[in-house]
């Protein structure tokens, strides 16, 4: 048995990247989380109804997805929903600040203890160095 769950029985790592949720560390193994919120398309069009002008502009909708982190062990404690927490984990430079939404259990014979984290991100990082929504618009 390897010596840390985090590891395989090749001794590889799983990931190199950890969230610290509650004071707990877990790491991430799979990210499914945009890096910016959702944008929407405005179009207008001319008196012969093609359209004449484009306009991309960012949609109401709060940035969400999901991050699925490993646990140490399964002693580790699960995060609550409404549990709030702040990372870079997509190590842009730039600390976000995150809601969890719902938490499920992933298991399957291919995968340790896992668990699949619905995120809303809570801060707008609009304007902040080095976040890339801003060069989207």
């Amino acid at each position: 048995m390897p010596a840390s769950i985090f590891e395989s029985s090749a001794n590889l790592p799983f990931g190199n990247v950890t969230v610290t949720i509650g004071g707990t560390d877990y790491l991430v193994t799979a990210d499914n989380m945009p890096l910016y919120a959702e944008s929407r398309t405005i179009s207008r069009t001319n008196s012969k109804g093609t359209v004449a002008d484009v306009i991309v502009a960012l949609a109401s909708e709060p940035n969400s997805g999901s991050l699925t982190v490993q646990r140490e062990s399964t002693s580790t404690p699960i995060p609550s929903r409404g549990d709030t927490f702040s990372s870079d984990w997509k190590q842009i430079g730039v600390t976000a600040s995150f809601v969890i939404t719902n938490v499920n259990i992933v298991r399957s014979t291919d995968a340790m203890d896992e668990l699949e984290l619905s995120l809303v991100q809570t801060d707008n990082l609009r304007g902040q160095a080095n976040y890339p929504g801003d060069n989207a618009y």
